[in-house]
C-alpha cells in the first residue's frame, strides 16, 4: 500500500481484489523458484499502463500445504519473460534452475502460449 520505487504504482484496495484472476490467468509466470530455501511463485499480469506482480511462497510442512501471500506490486511498464527473471533474481538469491516457466497469450506479442 505505498510506492516501490521511481517506476512502481501504490496498490490499492481494488488492486486486492485482481488477485484471484492474476493467478487464474498470469500473462507471465514463473513457478517453483527457490529463495533462501523457500519454494516461490510469480504470476504477471499485464493492463494497458500497469503490470502487476504477484508473488506467493509454497508451504510444504507438516501442518500446513498451502499458498501464501508473499508479495505485491505493480509497474508502469510491461514485461517480458527476460525482463521478468532479471527482476526475479535481481539481488542473487533466487535459483531459477528448476522452476517453470509459462508465457500465455497475453505475456507475448505475438499471442503464443
Amino acid at each position: 500500500m505505498r510506492r516501490h520505487g521511481e517506476e512502481a504504482l501504490s496498490i490499492t484496495e481494488k488492486d486486492f481484489e485482481k488477485i484471484p484472476a492474476i493467478v487464474r490467468q498470469p500473462d507471465l509466470a514463473i513457478i517453483g523458484t527457490i529463495r533462501n530455501g523457500a519454494i516461490v511463485n510469480v504470476y504477471v499480469k499485464m493492463e494497458h499502463g500497469t503490470t502487476y506482480l504477484y508473488y506467493d511462497e509454497a508451504l510444504n510442512s507438516n501442518r500446513n500445504k498451502v499458498l501464501r501471500a508473499r508479495t505485491f506490486f505493480k509497474i508502469v511498464k510491461p514485461l517480458d519473460m527476460e525482463n521478468l527473471e532479471r527482476i526475479v533474481i535481481m539481488n542473487g538469491k533466487t535459483d531459477l534452475s528448476r522452476a517453470k516457466k509459462i508465457i500465455a497469450a497475453g505475456g507475448h506479442p505475438g499471442g503464443e502460449a
